[in-house]
């Protein structure tokens, strides 16, 4: 008799722990479905702004990137990177204390970059443009009323050159983007 008391016990608190551990997965499960996993993202050196109406006028500027970048356990979103440019010391993408100022989904569609394409006027960001890979950034400034291309890294022009001619041949929001710029490309 005692035996068969403690065997119900022991399978109560079994069934207990086993209900109790699917009730913690399905929460770990739900929470990490709309959470995503953020790791900072911070770059500091140098880029080239480029003119896109006088391709040759260009300027060495030091360049700082902050952000997260944002990848999802389960995939039901694709994966980002938000934060903010800051060139010669000034947010290309937001004004105020906030520092996300952009945010650039990795759309499956594009293989290689993340394109993030502003319209609004009373910033200088107008398009950010980031590898997979975080190793290379094109933004589009607005300084004076002209358009400039910042490439991210480049030491110089031809670093400059090969970094875009790269960007071009792997990305389409980027070639369409230059389209506007004919003597650009």
């Amino acid at each position: 008799m005692r035996n068969k008391k403690l065997r119900t016990v022991f399978c109560g608190i079994l069934i207990f722990l086993l209900v109790f551990a699917l009730f913690c997965l399905g929460d770990y499960g739900i929470r990490y479905y709309h959470t995503p996993i953020k790791k900072d993202y911070d770059y500091t050196g140098t880029g080239m702004l480029v003119s896109l109406t006088e391709p040759d006028t260009f300027e060495q500027v030091p360049v700082e990137i902050h952000g997260k970048t944002l990848h999802y356990l389960w995939g039901n979103q694709e994966d980002a990177i938000a934060g903010n440019v800051w060139m010669n010391g000034e947010r290309l993408f937001v004004e105020g204390a906030d520092d996300m100022g952009f945010y650039a989904p990795f759309i499956y569609e594009e293989p290689y970059y993340s394109c993030l394409t502003e319209s609004v006027t009373n910033i200088p960001g107008n398009m950010f443009l980031i590898s997979r890979d975080l190793k290379t950034v094109f933004c589009g400034v607005l300084m004076d009323g002209k358009e400039f291309l910042l490439i991210i890294p480049a030491e110089n022009k031809s670093d400059a050159d090969r970094t875009l001619k790269s960007g071009l041949e792997q990305s389409q929001p980027l070639s369409r983007w230059l389209s506007d710029y004919p003597l650009f490309l």
